[in-house]
Formats: structure tokens, sequence, C-alpha cells
């Protein structure tokens, strides 16, 4: 019999959880803070019919949201009913094939949008919405978690919307972008507070880019144009649609946010890649752009068809430095551990800021196996907490929430789930932010596992359900 090679991304604790669910009220070790009462919302992937997957971000995206007040919790988690989801639910089988070379096994949905609306769910202006850069959004109703409309802004987003749009906490402006498949350009979009655009903003840019995140500043707008490339007529060539390709090198555009694509300043740099900044902001004349790099991405292959590991190209926290005067850039890397998911205090987007926090691995041989690790960042100290987990206990993305809406910068707790591997189950953590070493406040102890997702946010009680 032939041989058959598992696929690491339907094991352990990234493998599929087969169910949707309610639990009324969670079993809780130590007591949640009675002033910690909003919702965790948790995306990420999870194929309903998993045996075709071949990669992680393919799965179907599944909603797992906490509901917190007044000390107690409850949980529900929910499949996001896109085009995809409905009609291979309906046959009851894969129809769509591998994703990440766009293969399609059934003609009967030949031309269906392939949205998994998988990678990020937000909150703005009275709408949760459940994001994946290659589509539109997708409004969910945050109390059921049932799957609503696409969200196009009153007809202004036409196309798709990225997966990481940024918030300025002084306005309520929500910032992001829509990059095209066919030509190098992309869509700098502004919504006000109310969710209405107010700036759409056409903007070439070197060549077509896998631009999944960016940043904004108090002035300015940063577009990484990294060379993680997409051409979608490369499937003809019998090539994946998404290569990397190092001779087009790094460039890195800043912009002012009430600016025009004629007052850019492209920066030019060697090659590397970001799938996620830290936060950025001004000093002066100079940007500073914190993110975490690698020398090229291990998750997609170069022309030759080549791949590279975690091990061979971690990802470091690194801070670059540019200066809108005399065009010069700087580089400095602030820690040499294997990290990623970086997230802070985003009441501090755009600003001066002093404490952030990642998912890492301390232990160079289980980068494959997922994270061991949490560490806090204090910038103005050059220091660092870490948090070790007993071996088997896999950490995803840290999220900050302020104890109170007037707290100091990092006055809050952090909030993460955590795949116990020897019971085959996942918790959700609180811990004092300022001090993530110490016993955790509570602990959120699920029965069941939640696999490995992509990213999370904390939206407060008054501002989701009144």
């Amino acid at each position: 019999m032939k041989n058959q090679t598992k696929n690491p991304f339907l094991e352990g604790h990234y493998a599929p959880w087969p169910m949707e669910g309610d639990i009324p009220r969670v079993f809780v070790k130590g007591a949640i803070p009675k002033n910690l009462n909003g919702v965790f919302f948790r995306n990420g992937p999870n194929p309903q019919f998993p045996v075709q997957q071949a990669h992680w971000f393919e799965g179907d995206g599944m909603l797992h949201a906490f509901y917190f007040n007044d000390g107690n919790v409850r949980y529900s988690n929910r499949w996001i009913r896109t085009e995809r989801f409905s009609l291979e639910n309906k046959a009851q089988k894969s129809l769509f094939g591998a994703a990440m070379g766009l293969e399609t096994i059934d003609a009967s949905v030949l031309g269906v949008n392939r949205n998994t609306a998988n990678t990020n769910i937000i909150y703005h202006a009275g709408k949760l919405l459940a994001l994946q850069e290659s589509s539109l959004p997708l409004e969910i109703e945050p109390q059921t978690l049932v799957t609503k409309e696409y969200f196009t802004a009153g007809g202004k987003i036409i196309d798709s919307f990225c997966a990481h749009p940024h918030f300025d906490a002084e306005n309520g402006e929500m910032h992001g972008y829509a990059y095209s498949k066919q030509k190098p350009e992309i869509v700098y979009y502004v919504f006000n507070r109310q969710g209405e655009v107010i700036k759409a903003e056409k903007i070439a840019i070197p060549y077509c880019s896998l631009m999944h995140d960016f940043f904004i500043t108090k002035d300015y707008v940063i577009f990484p144009v990294l060379p993680l490339t997409i051409d979608f007529e490369r499937r003809q060539r019998g090539q994946p649609p998404i290569l990397w390709e190092p001779e087009k090198g790094a460039h890195i555009g800043i912009m002012p946010r009430h600016g025009t694509q004629e007052d850019i300043h492209w920066f030019e740099m060697d090659s590397f890649y970001v799938f996620h900044y830290m936060n950025a902001y001004q000093d002066s004349e100079n940007i500073i752009l914190d993110g975490m790099k690698t020398a090229r991405t291990s998750l997609f292959p170069d022309a030759a068809g080549k791949l590279t590991t975690v091990v061979a190209c971690p990802t470091r926290l690194t801070r670059w430095c540019f200066n809108l005067k005399t065009g010069a850039i700087s580089e400095t890397q602030l820690d040499n551990t294997h990290a990623e998911f970086p997230r802070f205090d985003e009441r501090y987007t755009g600003l001066l800021y002093r404490h952030g926090f990642v998912a890492a691995c301390l232990e160079p041989q289980i980068e494959s196996k997922g994270f061991d690790a949490m560490i806090h960042y204090d910038h103005h100290q050059q220091s660092q907490t870490v948090r070790k987990f007993s071996k088997g206990d896999i950490p995803n993305e840290p999220i900050f929430v302020p104890r109170s809406i007037d707290a100091a910068e990092g006055d809050g707790y952090l909030l993460s789930l955590v795949y116990r591997a020897a019971e085959n189950r996942t918790d959700l953590l609180i811990l004092d932010a300022m001090n993530i070493d110490q016993e955790p406040i509570a602990i959120v102890q699920l029965p069941h596992r939640v696999p490995d997702g992509f990213h999370g946010n904390w939206c407060d009680m008054a501002n989701i359900f009144n």
C-alpha cells in the first residue's frame, strides 16, 4: 500500500472541530474580574470537509465567542455561512479542492466566491464583520453568530477589503484598503465613526503584493509592498498564484493620511516579509514601524517551487525608522526570539507606545509544533517578561483588554486561547497584562478543542449590545 503523508494542518492543535454549540455557563478556575464585561470573539479556519484541505489557510471560517458578564461567561461557536460553505454543506462533500492553487474539483461551482471569511473579526459602527482579504466583509449578528450579509458600505466597497484594518482611538475612524487581483493598485479607505466611507484613494504600487497588514500613525499611513506576489494568470503556466520573488525588493510607501498618491514617499529596501505589525508612530520627521520580520515567508514557494522553514527563517520583532526628510532608513532587531501575532494597547494605535505582546517559541525544535510562550515587551525599559508554558500547551494570539476606559497604558488583562495537548481541549487564560509570568487571574475551561486560529478582538458590552 502506498504511504500517505500526514497533513500537519489536520492534526493536534490544528485539528478541525466538527460541531457547533453553546455552553450557557463555562466552568472557571479562579475569579473573572467584575469589570471584564464584553465579548471575546476569535476567528479561524475549521474545514467542514477536511479531507481536501492542503493548507491551514484554506479552512472554513468558524467563530468562537466568550460572553462575559458580571463574573460569569458563556460560550458559542458557529461556522460562518459563506456561499462556499453553504454549497458544500448542501452537497455534503468538498467542492473546491485546494485554495492555494485555486483548483476546483467540481464544475458546478466554477465562478463561485471562494471566500472562507476565516481571518479576522472586528467591530465598527455597530457592525460585527468577519474578514478575509480576498473578499468583502461578512456581517455577523453578535449575540447569535448568525451570518447576515456582505458589507459594502453602501456600495462603496466593490470587491474586497483587508483582513487588518486599524482604528484611530481619538476620532473613531477605521482605516483599511483593498488590493487588486489584476493590476498593481490598492484603494485606501477611511470610514468615519458612523461607518461611512470618507476617503477612497486609488494608489499605484510597484507590483501586486500580498499586503496582509499595514499601519497608520497620527498623520501618516504606511503601505508595505513586499515580494510575496500575487498573479492569478500564473495558474495557466502551472505555477501557484502566490510566489516569493525576492528580486522585486521591498518597497515601503508612506503617505499623509489626508494626502493622495502624489504625496507618497517610497522607500526601497532589500527583500523581507512581514505578516503582522505591532504598531507605528511619529518621532519628529521620522516614522517608526515595529513588525515581525522574516527573511522570507515559509508558507509559500519561490518561482522554482522551493519552500523554506520557520527554523531557517524565524520571525522576529524588528523596528524600522524612516526619515521623511533625508530618505534614510535604519533597522533594529528588538528581540532574537521567534514570535508572531503581535498585539498592544490599541488605544495607542499610531502613537508612541510602551507595551507590546506576542506569542513566541523559546525552544527552536518545537517551532513547527506551535508556540510555547508569551512575551510582554516594555519598549521604554527595553525589557521583557516571559510566560513559559508546559510541554504541549500552545498559546494563541494574546489580546489586550484595558482595565477601564481611562486606565493607564498596559493596565489591564491579556486574553489568550491555550491548547492543552495532554487533555486535547482548550482553555481561555485571563492574565494580568503587566505580570504575565504570574498565576492567571482566571482560566475559562472549555471541555473541547478550539483549532488554532488567526485573530480575535475584544468588544466592550456597552459598545456591542447597547
